[in-house]
């Protein structure tokens, strides 16, 4: 992904999320500064549609555990992608990061 700025995963922040097509990463900092990936997502039609569906528990019951954990702590950024392109970058980063809650890829 580009050089991007990480974001609260709240609605204050998805709302400054373009409507746009790409991929997306959600994570944990540890109190020793670690990061824990929880998601690695894409959108086809608007990021912040799929952003605010694991806000609110809509999809994921893996991640659902984690947003209602630790909601105010998650990260996310995020990258615009062309359609085309987009399961693939999606693809490459669920196998880079292995992130906990993307259980399919994973397996």
């Amino acid at each position: 992904m580009a050089k991007v700025t990480p974001k609260p995963l709240r609605s204050t922040f998805i709302d400054t999320v373009p409507m746009k097509p790409g991929v997306y990463i959600i994570w944990i900092t540890n109190a020793v500064g670690g990061l824990t990936i929880l998601y690695v997502g894409m959108s086809k039609v608007s990021i912040r549609t799929r952003l605010y569906k694991h806000l609110r528990h809509a999809d994921n019951d893996h991640l659902k555990k984690y947003v209602l954990a630790y909601g105010p702590l998650l990260k996310f950024c995020y990258s615009i992608r062309s359609p085309s392109r987009i399961k693939a970058k999606e693809t490459r980063l669920i196998k880079k990061l292995c992130p906990k809650t993307n259980i399919s890829e994973n397996s």
